[in-house]
């Protein structure tokens, strides 16, 4: 079971920061910015990517 069921937490974050740059990037000094047009994702959708990023973005040492 725990073969199976356990995964690598290094390759999930590399995964799904490969497709969260699809809509979002980060500059140096902790800005989001989106790659999509803004219309494109709902407004829930665009809250969840921000803080997703702004999150990020502390994590990259880009925000404090």
């Amino acid at each position: 079971m725990r073969e199976k069921l356990t995964v690598n937490e290094g390759w999930l974050l590399d995964s799904e920061l490969d497709a969260l740059r699809n809509y979002i990037g980060l500059t140096e000094d902790g800005k989001v910015i989106f790659m999509v047009d803004r219309s494109k994702p709902s407004q829930r959708h665009r809250i969840l990517l921000y803080a997703i990023g702004k999150y990020l973005a502390h994590e990259a040492g880009y925000a404090s």
